[in-house]
């Protein structure tokens, strides 16, 4: 089961390079990441590690794989992250590779986790060590069976803020709403609570997008409207 993909920096989102990867001598060409000879590239990052503690505790997941498309020679690296009792960051698996790929050829690779009960985060470093290696896609995965047919509403408050309403919505369109490749695809429910009743409510409003009319109540009251509205849809 899919859980979470390579996030890459985007105009439209977040295009702050730092909240996606940290290394050295890489760079991102259409959508495809480029790491120079004795470069690197950590996603021990905001968008790109894994909250495996969470996952561990509130779900039934037991193992992680990383599912990497990658083309030339480097070392893949299986990292955990966590900070101890001293508040001091502690790291495993970073300083010996999990699997070294001595082809230059484009490779579809599947790597297991090894167990640590202490990480808080999982992530990945990938080192070239001959040549410029890509990195097509990535993304964390496991054997992990559906328990629940879980559907979320997402509530959305707003008071004359159109524009960036209307940006949202088409991001969330793109991304998840309309986008079948998508494992939340389906599982969504959007409710926009208007509480300057100025949106174009023909324009956004379908099948997964509910906007309401709202007094002006605030962000309280906005995002209890979405609530109402979202008991509604069970």
């Amino acid at each position: 089961m899919k859980i979470q993909e390579l996030a890459i920096p985007h105009a439209d989102i977040c295009d702050e390079l730092k909240l996606y990867f940290n290394g050295d001598n890489f760079s991102i060409t259409d959508n495809t990441i480029v790491i120079d000879t004795n470069g690197n590239v950590d996603t021990d990052t905001y968008f790109n590690s894994f909250s495996i503690r969470k996952w561990m505790k509130y779900t039934e997941l037991k193992n992680l794989t990383l599912t990497i498309d990658v083309e030339g020679e480097c070392s893949i690296y299986l990292c955990y992250a966590w900070i101890d009792k001293a508040n001091i960051i502690r790291r495993a698996g970073d300083n010996k590779p999990a699997f070294i790929k001595e082809s230059s050829a484009r490779e579809s690779l599947t790597l297991t986790y090894p167990d640590n009960s202490e990480g808080t985060i999982a992530y990945y470093r990938i080192a070239s060590e001959n040549g410029p290696v890509r990195i097509y896609a990535a993304g964390y995965s496991s054997d992990l069976s559906i328990i629940n047919d879980v559907k979320v509403a997402l509530g959305i408050c707003t008071y004359k803020r159109e524009e960036f309403v209307y940006k949202n919505i088409a991001s969330l369109k793109s991304s998840i709403l309309d986008n079948a490749s998508s494992t939340l695809c389906g599982k969504v429910k959007v409710i926009i609570s208007d509480n300057g009743c100025s949106l174009d409510k023909a324009q956004i409003s379908d099948k997964d997008i509910t906007c309401v009319d709202n007094l002006n109540l605030g962000g309280s009251g906005g995002f209890t409207r979405c609530m109402i509205e979202a008991k509604k849809l069970m």
